[in-house]
């Protein structure tokens, strides 16, 4: 990790390995990466579970984020990530130096967009 960019909450790594990023209304948050010689990664984004907090749980437009990740800021790869996210992303970093994360708040409801990523099999 060589950069964050803060929002609701600061950029941290958790416990369990994986990154927080906690975006705000109007303020993205994101984690930047050096990745030179490596030759790919796997994203592993998610929304942590919120289930014991009824304002977010009972709310449909909760956890729900956009992701976008782009390599030496070249143009940027998006995908909508909810509560029912469940896929990894393939990242091929053999030509790059620098990995960039951001999140947004999509929909307006930051206070429950418990964005977290994970990066695995780093070759």
């Amino acid at each position: 990790m060589v950069a964050t960019g803060d929002a609701y909450e600061k950029v941290a790594p958790r416990q369990d390995d994986r990154y927080s990023l906690h975006p705000d209304t109007g303020k993205n948050a994101s984690i930047e990466f050096d990745v030179k010689g490596l030759q790919s990664l796997t994203l592993s984004p998610y929304i942590a579970d919120f289930s014991t907090i009824p304002d977010c749980d009972g709310n449909p437009e909760a956890g729900v984020v956009r992701m976008r990740w782009s390599l030496d800021g070249g143009s940027p790869n998006e995908v909508a990530v909810d509560r029912g996210y469940a896929a990894t992303i393939d990242v091929d970093t053999s030509k790059a130096s620098r990995l960039k994360v951001e999140v947004d708040e999509a929909n307006g409801v930051h206070w429950c967009d418990w964005f977290g990523l994970g990066v695995a099999n780093v070759k």
